[in-house]
C-alpha cells in the first residue's frame, strides 16, 4: 500500500513539485517543516498560497536513512495514511 504525496525538490536554481509514492512503513517521524516554508516563501517560484505548509518526513529502508519535504502539515500526511489503511481492510 503506497501513498501519494507532493515532495518539495531543491534543484539548486530553485524549487519544484513533484508527485512521489511511499510506503508508509518505511516513515520513522513526521514533523512540521517550517524552515522550507521559509524558503519557498522567500523563492515564491512555485505559486503555492502563503498560508501552504510542509512536513519533514524521514524515511528508514534497509538501515538507511534520508529525510523527504512534502507539501502539507503532519496531521494531514498522517491523515492521508491511515485513511489509505482502513480502506483495504474494509475491502478486506
Amino acid at each position: 500500500m503506497l501513498v501519494e504525496l507532493v515532495q518539495v525538490i531543491n534543484n539548486g536554481t530553485g524549487y519544484s513539485l513533484s508527485k512521489i509514492y511511499l510506503n508508509p512503513r518505511h516513515i520513522v517521524f513526521i514533523s512540521e517543516d517550517q524552515r522550507t516554508q521559509s524558503l519557498i516563501r522567500e523563492s515564491n517560484n512555485l505559486g503555492l498560497a502563503p498560508e501552504t505548509t510542509f512536513s519533514k518526513i524521514r524515511i528508514n529502508d534497509a538501515g538507511l536513512s534520508r529525510e523527504i519535504s512534502v507539501v502539507g502539515d503532519p496531521t494531514m500526511i498522517e491523515g492521508k495514511i491511515f485513511r489509505k489503511k482502513r480502506q483495504n481492510i474494509l475491502r478486506g
